[in-house]
């Protein structure tokens, strides 16, 4: 066993770190990695070269990739996104959900996740001026809104996003 760093996740607690390397056959090595921070586990592994997260939502396993996209896209619920935005320190408003809402209405119309600038369009057509302006929308999801509101939305990455 490989062991990690402590660090502080938020003021009061604690992260503990580790990693542990398994020998599964002469080809394949499975890393896997734990992290646990005020009570929750979270655990992660690479496997064959695919890294995910396992989190615990409200007694559910979720997984996600290593970018925080649902593996499962079944297993989007409103608990899953208001997660993964507390994960980022982001409280979900009115003005999150008509964007969340959007880009799953879209990915169910098109099959994929609009791009910063489809959906920054969109946008402004359904809900005003103010909406297709790319301050307003980074102000909303600072880690950029295709793809950060495509994460809590539960689509997959918007092609075009690095």
């Amino acid at each position: 066993m490989i062991s990690g760093q402590e660090g502080a996740a938020q003021p009061d607690s604690k992260v503990r770190y580790w990693a542990e390397q398994i020998l599964v056959d002469k080809k394949t090595q499975v890393l896997q990695y734990a992290c646990t921070a005020s009570g929750k586990s979270v655990s992660t592994h690479l496997l064959r070269g695919r890294n995910t997260m396992e989190l615990e939502i409200n007694g559910r396993i979720v997984e996600t990739d290593a970018e925080g996209y649902l593996v499962n896209l079944e297993d989007w619920s409103p608990e899953v996104a208001e997660y993964l935005a507390a994960q980022d320190k982001l409280t979900l408003g009115e003005n999150h959900w008509k964007i969340i809402n959007y880009m799953r209405e879209y990915f169910n119309e098109y099959g994929t996740a609009p791009n910063l600038r489809i959906l920054q369009k969109a946008l402004k057509e359904e809900f005003g001026p103010e909406w297709g302006e790319k301050k307003f929308l980074f102000d909303l999801f600072p880690y950029g809104p295709a793809k950060q509101a495509g994460r809590y939305a539960g689509t997959p990455k918007p092609t075009g996003c690095v």
